[in-house]
């Protein structure tokens, strides 16, 4: 983590209810293997010992099916709430109501372009698709590649705060998503950047980016 925790501006590691989700995840993840697992072991040390043991071999079967719907519930349900609230943040206003288009002063987005990069974008306005992330020497331009709007403009001074966090699905076959969340002062609104099925290997270059531009930056990991 870098820099000082922001004051009045939650982080998405600050929402409790995805904390517990995420450990709900992981925890029903065990389950499904543990209990399961505990029950036929059970049952073939009574089956050893000469004991029938056909209700713990059922009851282990039948926790299967149960144990997996309970998480693959949970799973959906931290996955659904992680989206939503990764665009929600304290003071902004409903997504209907934010500007499309926002200009920065004179002189920010000026200048030769830094680097561009091509980024899966959610916003406190909605789903955008793909749009183009921009650097200048003064603020970025967050912008569809084929049309006029939307079109976000901000010094870097008019950004809170950007959290780098990883989304790492534990079990079998671990696999790790990348995302970056960004907050900006005004309009109050909220960036979320990375595709969902890819590790989006364009995250750490648009971190680094902002934190040599004086950007306050977080490390954040969700294991589901």
């Amino acid at each position: 983590m870098t820099g000082d925790r922001p004051s009045g501006v939650p982080t998405l590691a600050d929402d409790q209810r995805l904390a517990t989700l995420g450990y709900g995840s992981v925890a029903g993840g065990c389950l499904v293997i543990v209990i399961p697992a505990l029950l036929f072991g059970g049952a073939a040390v009574l089956n050893w010992q000469g004991i029938k043991a056909d209700g713990l071999f059922s009851a282990g079967l039948a926790a299967i099916p149960t144990l997996f719907l309970l998480w693959l519930f949970v799973f959906i349900w931290f996955r659904f709430a992680f989206y939503r609230e990764a665009v929600r943040v304290t003071g902004a206003p409903p997504p209907k109501s934010v500007p499309r288009v926002v200009k920065a002063a004179d002189g920010v987005i000026d200048g030769p372009l830094e680097m561009v990069l091509l980024m899966r974008t959610r916003s406190t306005a909605g789903r955008h698709g793909n749009c183009r992330v921009e650097f200048y020497a003064g603020g970025i331009q967050v912008k569809h590649p084929r049309y006029p709007e939307p079109c976000w403009q901000f010094s870097y001074a008019n950004l809170v705060h950007a959290e780098s966090i990883k989304l790492t699905s534990v079990g079998r076959m671990t696999s790790t998503r990348n995302f970056v969340r960004l907050v900006t002062a005004r309009p109050r609104m909220a960036f979320f950047f990375g595709n969902s099925w890819f590790m989006n290997r364009a995250v750490p270059v648009l971190v680094e980016k902002l934190r040599q531009h004086g950007v306050t930056t977080f490390d954040e990991t969700f294991e589901v």
